[in-house]
């Protein structure tokens, strides 16, 4: 038997899983090959250590380093483990993962290598090394101002190999096992000396009467104060995103926003997941009023190779320093804040509140409000404040909850306060889009409540595959998920296996299945022509202006039932009798016959 062969008996991974993977055997022993940098040997199988190859003189890196930008395409959260078998087991079970080349090499880790995940799960293993491993990456990490979350996880195994190993007839088990682990981390120790012990931890308190008090100090009296966050939210063809550059306009004009005072004209910086800059976000701005030398629209990051790559919450710290550097800046708009949350699972209130923190104090660091743009759920029986999307985490967090909306009765559309901790009650502020795209504030308007706003919605009771299938809706909203990872999930909000099964069968979930034999693994995605309430902006029903100027582009249903009142056409903005296409929206007959 080889050397390589006895690997693969040891550590129960398939040989052709790791000759894709650049392991392979020598006359010096099993190769672990690297990307670019310098070359690692196992002379035995069951050796504990792995060498240098002598005579490479080319740079020593973390193993995985060349597959980092790939990993963090769909999953947001890396492991960082002791050496490549552990790697290895975790890249078999689809788990982002690096390897430092020995408990002492730590300061191997760039910056690069971590700044593409939102978290780091540093697992430790027993003993001496394990524990001075576990404070050494964290405080690597904090020496390179790392911004993502930190957590120490302990397994009920030796390692991660290990774990495998003890799993290898049931895959499940495996993500039962490590996820149950992250779930109690551990937040890491790190010592101010750095000298890698373990810092007494004591109790900082503070007296109140030593507490300078603070005024509250507002972008837009008692409805979005600075250096907090605030959410605004509605439901597709409100006109969210009209309505925030609407503040940006007043916001880089100095122009007063109604029931406020006027201010002198400052910077915005916005990110925009969703709309082109150039054929979308900039003609809605002009038509906002956006004073746009004072616009400034985040377009991404680069690495140090300058490789584009999407921006997220792992980068919030290079917006601060972007920020005070820029000098003036009032406001950050984030339009949707789905678009950060990749890996994070947004039912999870622990996962939202560590992920999101990261906002909380970019507003509290440079002072100014952070606007975040997000959907509500689907109608029910429930006050507004809990319609916010996912976890209640999102509302939590929040300062301040605003709503816009459109009254079913008559078509007026407001910016309605549901949550506000810092002030009194204040009234809606009614506004109007016209037939161009341009925003007006009109008055306070107190008879347009939150309820008012949302009544024409159904609220009859959902059933069970109602309730299972915008579950898998959302879990799938951000791409194709692991189909054991859903079970999982659906499984701890009570949804059972047979109506998942329904609920996939309803969506026309796509299953497809990568790898073969034991490696194989099953994911799930939405099929093209599925539209998820997540996003806000659906491509079959928005004209180049968004979500506010929406035109029904599907075929009307064959007996859609007519209204006993007046509603508002999707398609022209008429008042009328209308016909319900079932989707939430309404056509009048003119529109109706032309979309048959």
């Amino acid at each position: 038997m080889t050397e390589l062969e006895k690997f693969v008996d040891r550590k129960r991974l398939p040989i052709a899983f790791l000759t894709k993977k650049g392991v392979e055997e020598t006359e010096a022993g099993i190769r672990f090959t690297n990307g670019d940098a310098r070359t690692r040997i196992r002379p035995h199988a069951d050796s504990h250590k792995t060498l240098w190859v002598k005579g490479d003189n080319r740079p020593m890196r973390i193993y995985g380093y060349d597959r980092v930008e790939r990993m963090a395409l769909h999953i947001k959260t890396v492991l960082i483990v002791e050496g490549e078998s552990d790697s290895l087991s975790a890249w078999f079970h689809k788990r982002p993962a690096l390897g430092v080349p020995g408990s002492s090499l730590y300061e191997k880790l760039k910056l690069e290598d971590a700044s593409p995940f939102d978290r780091v799960v540093v697992i430790r293993e027993p003993g001496e090394a394990g524990r001075k491993f576990a404070v050494n990456v964290p405080k690597r990490l904090r020496e390179l101002c790392y911004a993502g979350s930190v957590v120490i996880v302990d397994l009920p195994t030796k390692d991660l190999s290990d774990l495998h190993v003890e799993c290898v007839e049931n895959e499940t088990e495996f993500d039962r096992m490590l996820d149950a682990a992250i779930e109690n981390a551990k937040a890491p120790e790190i010592p101010a000396d750095g000298s890698g012990e373990r810092p007494e931890r004591s109790l900082f308190t503070v007296r109140l009467d030593t507490v300078q008090p603070e005024r509250v100090e507002w972008l837009w009296r008692a409805r979005i104060p600075l250096s907090k966050v605030s959410l605004l939210v509605g439901d597709p063809g409100s006109g969210k995103s009209f309505a925030s550059l609407a503040l940006a306009g007043a916001v880089t004009a100095g122009i007063a926003l109604p029931d406020s005072d006027a201010a002198e004209p400052a910077n915005v910086v916005a990110y925009n997941a969703e709309d082109g800059l150039e054929d979308t976000v900039r003609p809605r701005a002009e038509l906002c009023g956006v004073e746009l030398s004072r616009f400034h629209a985040i377009e991404g990051m680069r690495d140090a190779d300058g490789r584009p790559r999407p921006f997220g919450l792992s980068d919030i710290q290079r917006l601060a320093e972007f920020m005070e550097k820029l000098g003036d800046v009032r406001l950050v708009i984030i339009d949707p804040i789905a678009s950060l949350l990749a890996g994070v699972d947004s039912h999870r209130d622990t996962e939202v509140r560590a992920s999101l923190q990261v906002l909380v104090e970019l507003a509290k660091q440079t002072r100014a409000a952070v606007l975040v743009i997000m959907h509500l759920r689907k109608a029910g029986a429930e006050r507004a404040v809990y319609r916010v999307g996912g976890s209640i985490a999102f509302a939590g967090l929040a300062r301040s909850i605003l709503l816009a909306g459109i009254n079913p009765e008559d078509g007026r559309r407001a910016i309605v306060p549901i949550k506000q901790n810092l002030a009194s009650p204040v009234d809606p502020i009614e506004y109007r889009l016209d037939a161009e795209g341009r925003f007006w504030w009109e008055k306070a308007a107190p008879e347009l409540t939150a309820d008012r706003l949302l009544a024409g919605q159904s609220t009859r009771p959902t059933s069970a595959v109602d309730a299972a299938s915008q579950f898998l809706a959302d879990c799938l909203a951000d791409g194709e998920r692991a189909a054991d990872e859903v079970r999982r999930l659906a499984n701890e909000v009570g949804i059972s296996d047979s109506t998942l099964r329904r609920a996939k069968a309803a969506l026309k979930v796509r299953a497809d299945r990568t790898g073969f034999a034991k490696e194989g693994r099953w994911f799930w995605s939405l099929p093209i022509d599925v539209h998820n309430d997540a996003i806000d902006a659906q491509a079959s029903r928005l004209s180049a202006y968004g979500d506010s100027m929406s035109i029904y582009a599907g075929s009307a249903p064959e007996h859609a039932e007519l209204s006993d009142r007046s509603k508002l056409c999707c398609r022209c903005k008429t008042l009328g009798l209308a016909y319900d296409m079932g989707d939430g929206t309404w056509l009048c007959r003119n529109c109706r016959d032309e979309a048959a």
